[in-house]
């Protein structure tokens, strides 16, 4: 039976945190992905204009091969990145467990990250590769999404659980729409961009924890 954690990781304390520090772009988000080999390949949302600064400090890191910019929007991009994870990354020992990165974004230098493992006993095996590595996190919630009484937000992020109740409530989904992404945005706070991803994230998330709950 899978099992989702909520962590909170402190940007030094894991190679792809460190790596992605940046003053010029207080937060970056990940896009949701299914680890499909042994060597991750992080995709992720900047949210800046300070993109040359970033871009630079980035591949001047001796592990990375290249940043590739996948997307560009105004004050946002989206970029792959070719890198080597090394043994002691936070993403290569979620990928040696089998388990699913759900949601990532880094706020400052703090992350926050939400994982579905296969099973309990992933998840334990993961804590002990973390702790073995010397990655210190913090828990913040830790459900099991097959049993909705225990968590009536079925895995979604206080952030995504209210682009998605606002957009509702506001008639996007109206036919005719009532509302566009960028008013949306504009309520809360981030681009017509941001809500678009923020509402597919969401809706994924819903699917996958209420009508997606079976071991396949």
């Amino acid at each position: 039976m899978s099992v989702i954690i909520e962590l909170q990781v402190p940007g030094e304390e894991f190679t792809l945190g460190r790596l992605l520090r940046s003053e010029e772009a207080p937060r970056i988000e990940f896009e949701t992905t299914v680890p499909t080999s042994e060597e991750p390949v992080p995709v992720f949302w900047l949210e800046s204009e300070a993109t040359a600064a970033f871009e630079a400090r980035v591949e001047a890191h001796n592990a990375v091969e290249q940043l590739i910019p996948i997307d560009e929007f105004p004050n946002r991009t989206l970029y792959a990145l070719d890198w080597n994870a090394g043994e002691n990354c936070l993403l290569a020992s979620l990928t040696a467990q089998d388990a699913q990165l759900l949601a990532a974004a880094r706020t400052d230098d703090v992350w926050d990250l939400e994982v579905r493992f296969p099973s309990h006993d992933a998840l334990s095996a993961f804590e002990s590769d973390a702790e073995a590595n010397g990655i210190a996190f913090s828990v913040q919630r830790l459900y099991n999404p097959t049993s909705p009484d225990d968590n009536q937000s079925y895995g979604l992020t206080d952030v995504q659980r209210e682009a998605l109740e606002l957009a509702i409530a506001r008639g996007y989904y109206a036919i005719p729409r009532e509302v566009t992404t960028i008013e949306l945005g504009e309520e809360l706070g981030i681009s017509d961009q941001a809500v678009t991803e923020r509402l597919r994230r969401a809706i994924v998330t819903l699917v996958s924890n209420t009508l997606m709950t079976t071991d396949e």
